[in-house]
């Protein structure tokens, strides 16, 4: 999640009346308190905890979670839907797409890309190939060109039905509060 973004959230969910925000938690994300940790233990706890661990958890006190069987059933949905949409960002911006799609790196080893997603990272290889080739005949760049455009519409097509039904999943689970706090995190819309 982009820093900007995941702090105009924190913000936003810290003005919403009887919504209770850890503050810890927000600070944490902006890199930690005046000391540079978050809380009175210094930030020792918070500094064990990965970036993820320290979002689910701010999330889980932004919901009021406090029981482990609830939480056991949102956080998967949570992870899913947050999963999703970084994946529908990335499909939005031609640029960055190409740029992420088209390399061999992923960015999560537990979060692997849905089928049609990897379908178009080989497509974006293949734009990206024919880029770097500046012999390329151009059928050879009409042809990655075309297979891009399909690949990336199909994976349109599938991200938002997938999102879309994911959401709905998250939204059945939570109370009103609940969804309106997600979609004030940008989870749900």
């Amino acid at each position: 999640m982009r820093p900007i973004y995941f702090l105009s959230m924190i913000a936003a969910l810290a003005f919403l009346p009887g919504l209770r925000v850890n503050t810890a938690f927000a600070q944490n994300a902006n890199g930690g308190g005046q000391n540079g940790g978050g809380g009175q233990n210094g930030g020792q706890i918070d500094k064990q905890l990965s970036k993820e661990e320290r979002f689910y958890n701010g999330i889980r006190q932004t919901l009021n979670v406090t029981d482990e069987a609830e939480w056991k059933l949102l956080q998967p949905k949570i992870a899913k839907v947050q999963s999703l949409s970084r994946w529908a960002r990335d499909l939005h911006d031609s640029k960055r797409s190409l740029e992420r799609l088209g390399s061999n790196k992923r960015p999560d080893a537990n979060d692997p890309p849905p089928y049609y997603i990897q379908d178009l990272a080989d497509r974006a290889a293949e734009v990206r190939a024919a880029w770097n080739d500046s012999d390329a005949h151009a059928n050879t760049i009409k042809q990655a060109l075309r297979g891009f455009r399909e690949a990336r519409e199909k994976a349109e097509k599938e991200l938002t039905a997938e999102l879309l039904k994911a959401r709905g999943e998250l939204r059945d689970l939570v109370t009103a509060r609940q969804e309106l706090a997600l979609i004030m995190a940008g989870l749900l819309d």
